[in-house]
C-alpha cells in the first residue's frame, strides 16, 4: 500500500490548520489501518523544526502509513504564471492523501504545453492536479460539490463560510468571471486571482 502525505504550511512558529490535517490523518488511519494509535502530528512536526527561520514559509512534508516514517521541510514560494487545461478523467479516484501522485503525473505529462489540469470527472468540476479550485460569480465565491480530495485548506473556508459548494459541471465554468486556487499552502488572500479565460475547456 502507498503511505500517505500531509502538507502543512509553517511560518513564525505556526502550524496552519494543524487540527484539520489531524483529522484527516486519524482518519485514514482508522480506514486502512482500523488502529487507535495515532501520532500527534503537532508534536512530532514541532520535535523536528526547531531550527526554521521564523520569517520564512515552509512547506512541511509528513509521510505516514500506520505510523510517521519521515518529516520533510522546504522553503516555499507561490507558483503565479499559470495556464490550465480541462480534462476528463472519469476513472481517477483519490479520496485520501495518497504520497503516490503517479496518476497526476501523467496527466500532466499528456498536456506538455500546460502547467496544470483542471479534472473533470463524470462531467463534473473536480480539482486541479494540486489545489482545490474557487471560482467567483457576481462577487460570491464556489467551489465544487464534487472534489477529489477534500482539502483541509477548502473545509476551513467552507466552516467559516467563506466559500460555497456548488455542483458544477465543465459547461458552467464559462459563466464564471474568475478563479483561486487554495490548498494547505495558499489561502484565499494568499492565491493569486486568475481570469477564467486561463482555463482552456
Amino acid at each position: 500500500m502507498s503511505p500517505f502525505i500531509e502538507t502543512l504550511k509553517i511560518r513564525n512558529g505556526d502550524i496552519r490548520n494543524i487540527d484539520y490535517h489531524q483529522s484527516r490523518m486519524t482518519r485514514t488511519i482508522f480506514a486502512h489501518y482500523n488502529s487507535g494509535n495515532i501520532p500527534s502530528l503537532e508534536f512530532e512536526i514541532r520535535d523536528r523544526a526547531n531550527d526554521l527561520d521564523d520569517d520564512i514559509t515552509y512547506k512541511c512534508r509528513v509521510t505516514y502509513g500506520k505510523s510517521i516514517e519521515k518529516i520533510e521541510f522546504e522553503k516555499y514560494n507561490i507558483k503565479r504564471q499559470i495556464a490550465i487545461k480541462a480534462v476528463t478523467a472519469n476513472n481517477l479516484h483519490y479520496s485520501f492523501k495518497y504520497a503516490d501522485r503517479s496518476i497526476f503525473q501523467k496527466l500532466l505529462e499528456q498536456n506538455p504545453d500546460y502547467t496544470d489540469v483542471l479534472i473533470i470527472k463524470n462531467g463534473c468540476v473536480t480539482d486541479t492536479t494540486y489545489a482545490n479550485i474557487v471560482l467567483l460569480r457576481d462577487g460570491k465565491m464556489f467551489t465544487p460539490s464534487t472534489p477529489l480530495l477534500a482539502g483541509t485548506m477548502r473545509q476551513s473556508l467552507l466552516d467559516t463560510g467563506l466559500i460555497t459548494q456548488e455542483l458544477i459541471r465543465r459547461e458552467d465554468l464559462a459563466g464564471f468571471d474568475k478563479f483561486l486556487l487554495i490548498n494547505s499552502m495558499m489561502d484565499l488572500d494568499e492565491s493569486p486571482l486568475y481570469d477564467i479565460s486561463l482555463i482552456s475547456v
